[in-house]
């Protein structure tokens, strides 16, 4: 699990795609994206 900083720090890294519970975080807005917290809790 990542946190707020942690995240802040590896987003701009071109060669890391950061993954969190809620999606993939862009680049550009810190949101997150795509289908992933669905296909995460899918599976619990």
């Amino acid at each position: 699990m990542a946190s707020n900083p942690v995240v802040t720090a590896l987003v701009p890294c071109p060669s890391i795609e950061v993954i969190m519970i809620g999606g993939r975080v862009r680049r550009t807005t810190l949101g997150t994206v795509d289908q992933w917290a669905t296909d995460m809790l899918r599976g619990l």
